[in-house]
C-alpha cells in the first residue's frame, strides 16, 4: 500500500470524526460548541466553589469544566453528566491520564438525580434550560447554585448576570 493510501484513510477518518463530533446531536439529541476557556474561568469564578462541595457539569461535552475544577480544587467532587459515548471515554481518558479524580457519567441529564448538588454547571440550549429549571424545582431537597453560559432558565431570575461573557447565576432552594 503506497503513500496515497494513508493519506486517504487519514482524511477519511478525520472526516468522520469531525462529523460525529459536529453533528452527534443529531444522534444524542445535543449540540456540540465548545466553552470558551475565558468563559469557563469566569463561570468558576462567579460559582464561588468551596472546599467540599459537588458540582456536576450537565451535557460535560469533553469535560473541560470538570477538569479545570479538578485541577483548581482537589476536594471537590466533580461529576460530568454526558450522553455522547465518545465524549464520555475521551473525558475519562483525560482524567486518567492526568490523575484527577472527577467522573464523568454517561447518562440523560433530565433523568439523573440530581440531589447531591451543590453547584451545576451548564450550557444547554433553551429547551433543556426550561426542562432542567422544573426538574430542579421539584427535586432540591437543598440549595443548589445553577451556572450557566448563554442561556436563561425562562422562569426563574438569576441572582447574578455577567453580561459580557453571558453567564447566569442561579440559586435554587427547596420547597416546603
Amino acid at each position: 500500500m503506497g503513500i496515497d493510501f494513508y493519506i486517504s484513510l487519514s482524511l477519511v477518518i478525520s472526516l468522520i470524526l469531525f462529523f460525529y463530533i459536529f453533528l452527534s446531536g443529531f444522534i444524542f439529541g445535543a449540540g456540540y460548541e465548545p466553552t470558551p476557556r475565558n468563559v469557563v474561568n469566569r463561570m468558576i469564578e462567579l460559582a464561588e466553589l468551596k472546599g467540599d462541595e459537588t458540582v456536576y457539569d450537565l451535557g460535560s461535552g469533553f469535560g473541560r469544566i470538570i477538569i479545570e475544577i479538578s485541577k483548581r480544587y482537589p476536594n471537590i467532587k466533580c461529576i460530568g453528566i454526558e450522553i455522547d459515548p465518545l465524549k464520555v471515554a475521551w473525558t475519562r481518558f483525560v482524567l486518567r491520564r492526568n490523575r484527577l479524580k472527577a467522573i464523568v457519567i454517561r447518562a440523560n441529564l433530565l433523568k439523573y438525580d440530581l440531589r447531591n448538588a451543590d453547584v451545576i454547571f451548564t450550557f444547554l440550549y433553551p429547551g433543556l434550560m426550561e426542562k432542567l429549571g422544573k426538574k430542579l424545582l421539584s427535586e432540591c431537597t437543598k440549595k443548589v447554585r445553577v451556572v450557566s453560559y448563554y442561556h436563561e432558565i425562562p422562569f426563574i431570575r438569576p441572582v447574578l448576570i455577567d453580561h459580557r461573557h453571558r453567564i447566569f447565576v442561579y440559586d435554587f432552594y427547596p420547597h416546603s
